[in-house]
């Protein structure tokens, strides 16, 4: 399957053409602890959803509470303040995501990528190519690469 480039999505993720501007940034283990790099390079600003979910479930909590709603309020939060750079690659997002059911997975892509218009900053969310069971489903996949809304490195 052929992907967009980081570059061209990116570059697509910060036009005003798509009403809902996220986008799906697959890659390799050798990728996997250099996101803040990778931010720098190509320009977008790195936030580790990992680190803001520990920072906003009560001390002590014996369990994360991790719910489809309560990672949706995250993301919409995150993509309406004020960051140097309006694109954010999101990384550490399969830590938190595999914490979610199968099919509450789906319910958050849908969200992500179909119901998030108009918001301040794009989101570039960034995950594991290996990590076949997190990705949208194979439709919304397809759909996702043939809107050129999914790269590859």
């Amino acid at each position: 399957m052929e992907y967009s480039t980081p570059q061209d999505l990116i570059s697509l993720l910060r036009k005003p053409v798509l009403r809902v501007r996220t986008g799906l940034l697959l890659v390799t283990l050798d990728y996997l602890g250099k996101e803040r790099d990778l931010a720098a390079r190509f320009g977008v600003e790195a936030i580790d959803i990992n680190k803001l979910w520990l920072q906003i479930i009560p001390q002590g909590s014996n369990y994360s509470g991790l719910d489809p709603q309560s990672l949706k309020e995250l993301l919409s939060g995150i993509s309406g303040l004020s960051y140097k750079y309006r694109c954010l690659m999101i990384y550490n997002f399969d830590l938190v995501f595999s914490c979610l059911k199968y099919n509450d997975r789906n319910h958050v892509w849908n969200y992500i990528f179909n119901s998030m218009p108009n918001r301040r900053n794009s989101l570039l969310i960034l995950i594991q190519d290996a990590a076949t069971d997190l990705i949208p489903t194979d439709n919304e996949f397809v759909n996702l690469n043939r809107e050129k809304r999914i790269a590859k490195l």
